[in-house]
């Protein structure tokens, strides 16, 4: 299952994107999962960052620094980050990183990443 505490995948969380309208593409970034975080107990375990350059990474050569999941694209997003930053809490934080579409696509996005401790 792609990886996102708040997609349509996860009912209990779907609510907080659900007034937004928008797009949902699987996609993956460097990073590694921990049983750390609120999200942990519901099935989500952290993402942290391992590097931004994706391109070199993949699933084949380095399976566990890769993280699949999926990328919610939407215009309505700029007036929504403090409700999101709300929801996260203060166990993560926003970070800003490259994502690879399973379009072949590359985007910059944000992923909101647990906190180390």
């Amino acid at each position: 299952m792609p990886y996102s505490s708040t997609a349509p995948s996860l009912p209990a969380n779907a609510h907080v994107l659900a007034p937004l309208s928008g797009a949902w593409t699987e996609a993956e970034i460097s990073g590694s999962l921990h049983d750390a975080g609120w999200g942990a107990a519901h099935g989500c375990p952290g993402a942290r960052l391992v590097d931004n350059d994706i391109d070199k990474i993949t699933p084949d050569s380095h399976p566990t620094s890769v993280v699949k999941g999926v990328l919610f694209e939407s215009a309505d997003l700029a007036d929504f980050w403090q409700k999101l930053d709300d929801f996260e809490g203060t166990e993560y934080q926003a970070e800003i990183t490259t994502a690879h579409l399973v379009t072949g696509e590359y985007r910059r996005c944000v992923v909101y990443t647990v906190r180390a401790g």
